[in-house]
């Protein structure tokens, strides 16, 4: 431990010397903490008999206790050094909503990893990890039954997070609704409607439904039906649209395409002009 001590801390330097500051301290304690026992552990078991072990450590050692211990540790190590990767990743692409996700998602996975070594560890110890298993899969079965629902929630959750069809603050229409965007949670979306009440749409069917995102667009459309009167004559027509062709093009906010004005007959009992301009 005292000759790998400054090895590792050398490395650690050399590694994350060029990264960003929350990758640096994170792969720094990786290689100093799980890595650094990791390789402790491999060298003493590679050399267990030159220090003639008492039958306690060697049935210590025989059991894999620390092997698993460290396995653990190192397996956890590995899934957070992903998890500040991908947040750095998210951040970069604007994807802050997305970040939400990775802390529970990096949770469940060291869960996981946690029941499958101490599985492991029972197994080597001698306990029968077939029936521990065996009821393992009837109980998992219940609880996904149970919490079927929930399950559908989260995946909608990640779809919104990923996808990011809307974000905290945007402006959407779903369902013949419209509300700005206040909350997206793991489980329900909070839309605030125009009559301010607030929504709470479970994201399973949120996320199924077709999303207009309003806050995105980047001009607003005009459209206008012009209404004449049936005794006005193709001169005055032509005249019109002429002029409210050139009142389009002068107007500064009026993008110059596309502008559309034409006449297109009649139209509720009236010669009607139609206009189209962003």
């Amino acid at each position: 431990m005292l000759v790998l001590y400054p090895f590792t801390r050398i490395a650690s330097w050399f590694i994350t010397r060029k990264a960003d500051s929350s990758i640096k301290k994170i792969v720094g304690l990786f290689i100093r903490g799980p890595l650094f026992f990791a390789i402790v552990i491999i060298i003493t078991r590679n050399n267990f008999d030159l220090i003639s072990p008492s039958l306690t450590a060697r049935a210590f050692f025989d059991a894999g206790t620390l092997a698993v211990f460290i396995g653990i540790w190192l397996s956890m190590g590995i899934v957070n050094i992903f998890r500040e990767i991908f947040t750095l990743r998210f951040k970069k692409r604007e994807l802050d909503s997305a970040v939400v996700l990775l802390r529970p998602a990096a949770t469940a996975i060291n869960i996981i990893i946690f029941f499958i070594g101490i599985l492991v560890w029972l197994d080597n110890i001698g306990f029968s990890v077939t029936t521990v298993l065996t009821g393992l899969g009837i109980g998992g079965i219940a609880l996904a039954l149970a919490t079927q629902k929930s399950i559908e929630d989260f995946i909608g959750a990640m779809t919104l997070y990923l996808s990011a069809p809307v974000k905290v603050g945007d402006f959407c229409r779903f369902d013949n609704k419209m509300g700005t965007v206040e909350e997206i949670g793991l489980r329900a979306t909070k839309v605030r409607t125009l009559e301010d009440t607030v929504i709470t749409i479970p994201n399973s069917d949120f996320s199924s439904t077709q999303i207009e995102n309003l806050t995105k667009r980047k001009r607003f459309r005009f459209y206008l039906k012009l209404p004449l009167c049936i005794d006005t004559t193709p001169d005055q027509i032509r005249y019109m649209v002429l002029e409210f062709k050139r009142l389009l093009h002068a107007y500064q906010m009026v993008d110059e395409v596309p502008i559309r004005v034409a006449f297109i007959g009649i139209d509720k009992n009236a010669w009607a002009i139609e206009m189209h301009c962003f």
